[in-house]
């Protein structure tokens, strides 16, 4: 899935795209082989792998905050 929004479209009416980032960014990679931290940075720099938070509301028309 390249678009969160479409994603999140598809579930459900009441489910907002709180962030999407690269899933590596924020991974420590101190202790890691070369070979692991340039297939991390490749797999972020080309959206292959990202973490999506999502905010789940109740039914349509009655979100929570």
């Amino acid at each position: 899935m390249d678009d969160a929004q479409a994603l999140a479209a598809k579930a459900s009416q009441a489910v907002r795209v709180l962030s999407e980032t690269p899933y590596y960014q924020h991974i420590p990679q101190q202790g890691l082989h070369l070979s692991t931290k340039l297939s991390m940075k490749l797999s972020d720099r080309l959206g292959m792998v990202k973490m999506i938070h999502l905010k789940l509301g109740g039914p349509a028309g009655t979100e929570t905050t």
